[in-house]
């Protein structure tokens, strides 16, 4: 992923210290093989995001994988937090993700279970008779990796669609200094794996 962020030419915004800052990190890091799935499955979405013809659509892939709050949360308080939503989601900066996990509850161990997180297209949470195309959903690989400013959930999807890339953070969030953060976090992060 590090190596993605200098070909998308963001590797020159990470010069903040995020020791300085109280806010902390969840996020939700795709996996080396999750990136290469993605430019197998999504070649014309992936290669514009390493072009870079469109900035914000870069911005706006990473910024789905994002979540600051002042306190990071573990999978399981993910998990929690989805279970006691009305919505069943937890909002990150430009998605809402639906954490679960699945496997038989052995004495106190989470070595039985499996763990997703599902991003529901256009906040769309499909019932039992919806289509199913409307959300990717990622096995964690990986959860609760600490970090000095967050913590980190290792997953096997990047959550990447057929969308054009002018329809896809055109409109930002964030403003630009809670930009440089966010990206200043994923090195720090990205070089802690």
């Amino acid at each position: 992923m590090a190596s993605l962020l200098k070909q998308m030419r963001l590797d020159n915004v990470f010069d903040a210290d995020p020791k300085r800052s109280p806010r902390r990190f969840t996020i939700v890091v795709p996996s080396n093989a999750a990136w290469e799935e993605a430019r197998r499955g999504f070649g014309k979405q992936y290669n514009t995001l390493i072009e870079g013809k469109f900035p914000n659509y870069g911005k706006a892939i990473l910024e789905r994988h994002f979540r600051i709050s002042e306190r990071a949360k573990t999978f399981e308080e993910l998990v929690e937090i989805s279970r006691t939503s009305p919505r069943r989601i937890v909002e990150f900066i430009a998605s809402n993700l639906e954490f679960t996990e699945q496997g038989e509850f052995d004495a106190g161990l989470n070595a039985y279970k499996d763990f997703f997180v599902t991003w529901h297209k256009d906040d769309h949470i499909p019932n039992n008779n919806d289509d199913r195309r409307s959300e990717i959903q990622a096995k964690v690989i990986r959860p609760n990796v600490e970090c000095t400013n967050g913590i980190l959930h290792i997953v096997d999807k990047v959550f990447i669609d057929e969308a054009p890339p002018w329809t896809v953070g055109s409109a930002p969030k964030i403003g630009s200094s809670s930009t440089t953060f966010i990206f200043t976090a994923l090195i720090y992060a990205l070089n802690l794996i």
